[in-house]
């Protein structure tokens, strides 16, 4: 309905012709099948709605030599405008082939053969809703035509009402008769009426047994009717489905919008309409909306009141500002004594991400940042390198998204790739909503020494980062694992050439030797080969940290220091130049003391010697 009106529509017709030269158009005798059609005439559709139309359309008297050749069929939708109350037509123009399949033996007609047909299983339409009818009174009487269509006879049981509400109607048999010879013959016919005792809606089943061909027993199809007050009477339903909606009612049919993407923007409206069904002016008040702030409600067109048999409605949509479920009471008010003051009824939905959204954890549950360094499980500790393998650890990879999480293939990466295992069986690529996988990953150490690795894999969650990797870590122990032989540096001394070459034992050889920490003085080298040489340009004491790796990449540090003495005969301007002692200012001062001392002695001796000499 593209109109900004809501349309009501009351019937339906078909017509046929021959595709091509000539022509033939089926009218009497000509029909449309709608008994498993989901929709039900009359209908009231809302101005931007849809309804979908499916069946099966069937055509009687129609000359076999037509069977299987191309034929147009019209279908004629009648109707009309609620706002107007002028008439409308819409039609349906499709194209099909013909077949000689047989049709139901037997057809149900309201009123007389020709009219509205009613179909096996069908739900309240037509004349068979019998509005409303003050309670306490009887309506008119439907006549249901049942008309043979065979060339055999079709026997009948008479109708009986079933249901809750089967007291509130009435039916007549003066038109029964069994069997109905043929389609030409004569037809029977039984009549319903409502007739209410209390208010409300009623709803009853209405079966009769046969033996037609091609057409199910019991035949079946609902009725109903409102009993109505000197009152007015609150009747709540949705729009297009006609759903009723009960007082306190829980968000079923389309009050639930189902799964919406937080990025989509609000829903498709709901359209809730009210009817007056009873003999009084009924007075509202604005629906009003609490629970959930991503529902919005459109009323500004509603109505304040109605009068008896009219209708007005109000919109609900639904815009998720967060994914997971959402719940809100809408709550009405009114002046049907006897409806929920206010009506109240739930609506809901779940708010959903449209894309991949990846949670990577621990099996502990611990979740797992990209990138970040090894801990809990992650951090395997000290493990002996004939022990066997510690672990696994599960990392659980899930997609909470509502697309699919795609994975590429795990990898290890890192420089102990070679210490850690990595297992994949039963591993998924591909992960729906709420669906997971799990990686394994255990450390088995090869040689002694602390142990880095990383997991890493691609992924198509925009984010995070890809690849998305997992930091570890280990520390081997090996009793006869790579150790430092030496154990101190030999001295050296400043401007004079030093060689010493570090040596180590155990693990398997040859052997690496880089610097972890600290330098040695300027002038010296530490070559891969453990080998330090060179001519130290500065004395002092130097500190540093050396590492030897062996071929299975097993590890050992040790500290050292290097003491470089001065060159001989060096002044210093400071302790630290001298490996210790006093500054040059006080060796100085100390130089020129120890010479006047011995000045003053040797003048005493010469005074000594020159009183020994007197008479």
């Amino acid at each position: 309905n593209a109109s900004s009106h809501s349309v009501t529509l009351t019937g339906m017709e078909v017509g046929t012709r021959q595709y091509g030269p000539g022509g033939f158009y089926g009218t009497q005798g000509s029909w449309v099948n709608v008994g498993s059609w989901s929709l039900a005439l009359p209908v009231v559709v809302a101005p931007g709605a849809s309804q979908v139309l499916s069946g099966q359309l069937l055509a009687g008297f129609v000359p076999a030599i037509l069977a299987n050749k191309a034929l147009d069929a019209t279908i004629y939708l009648y109707g009309l405008e609620s706002a107007t109350g002028r008439p409308l037509q819409a039609t349906a123009t499709f194209r099909f082939g013909m077949n000689l399949s047989p049709q139901p033996g037997l057809h149900v007609y309201e009123v007389q053969v020709g009219g509205v047909e009613v179909f096996n299983g069908a739900t309240p339409a037509g004349l068979r809703d019998f509005g409303n009818v003050i309670a306490g009174q009887s309506g008119n009487w439907l006549n249901i035509v049942q008309k043979n269509t065979g060339s055999n006879p079709v026997n009948l049981v008479q109708a009986v009402i079933s249901g809750p509400d089967a007291a509130s109607f009435q039916i007549n048999q003066s038109g029964f008769q069994s069997p109905i010879v043929n389609q030409t013959g004569s037809m029977a016919w039984f009549s319903l009426r409502f007739a209410p005792a209390t208010p409300g809606l009623k709803v009853a089943t209405v079966s009769f047994v046969h033996d037609a061909a091609n057409t199910a027993t019991p035949f079946s199809f609902e009725i109903r009717g409102y009993g109505a007050a000197n009152i007015p009477v609150l009747s709540i339903t949705e729009a297009g489905s006609g759903a009723g909606i009960a007082y306190g009612s829980p968000a079923v049919g389309g009050r639930d919008f189902g799964q919406v993407d937080v990025s989509a923007g609000p829903s498709a409206p709901l359209t809730i309409l009210i009817e007056n069904r009873g003999t009084q002016l009924l007075v509202l008040g604005s629906p009003q909306i609490s629970g959930s702030a991503d529902f919005t409600l459109q009323s500004a067109s509603m109505s304040g009141s109605l009068a008896p048999g009219a209708i007005t409605q109000f919109d609900v949509t639904f815009d998720p500002s967060a994914i997971g479920l959402r719940q809100a009471t809408i709550s009405l008010s009114h002046n049907d004594p006897n409806a929920g003051q206010p009506f109240t009824f739930d609506v809901a939905g779940f708010g959903i991400v449209n894309a991949p959204i990846m949670l990577v954890a621990e099996g502990s549950g611990a979740q797992v940042s990209p990138g970040a360094a090894p801990t809990g499980a992650l951090a395997f500790g000290p493990l002996d390198v004939g022990s066997g393998a510690l672990g696994p650890v599960s990392i659980v990879v899930r997609n909470l998204g509502w697309q699919d999480l795609v994975l590429g293939q795990p990898l290890l990466t890192g420089p102990n790739t070679q210490d850690f295992v990595l297992d994949t069986t039963g591993m998924s690529l591909t992960l729906g909503h709420q669906q997971s996988t799990i990686i394994r990953l255990s450390f088995d150490p090869v040689s002694k020494g602390p142990k880095f690795a990383s997991l890493s894999f691609t992924h198509n969650d925009g984010a995070a980062p890809s690849p998305f990797m997992i930091n570890m870590s280990g520390l081997g122990v090996d009793v006869a694992g790579v150790v430092f032989v030496t154990s101190a540096l030999p001295q050296g001394q400043e401007t004079l050439a030093y060689d010493f070459s570090i040596q180590a034992s155990g693990g398997t050889g040859p052997y690496t030797f880089s610097l972890v920490s600290g330098a040695p003085p300027a002038g010296l080298q530490l070559g891969a080969d453990g080998r330090l040489w060179g001519v130290p340009a500065v004395h002092g004491i130097f500190s540093f940290r050396v590492r030897v790796k062996d071929s299975l990449a097993g590890t050992e540090e040790k500290n050292f220091q290097l003491n470089v003495q001065p060159a001989p005969g060096a002044l210093f301007d400071s302790p630290a130049q001298m490996g210790g002692g006093c500054t040059s200012g006080e060796g100085r001062g100390l130089a020129l003391l120890v010479l006047g001392l011995l000045a003053m002695l040797v003048a005493a001796l010469r005074h000594r010697r020159a009183l020994q000499r007197r008479p």
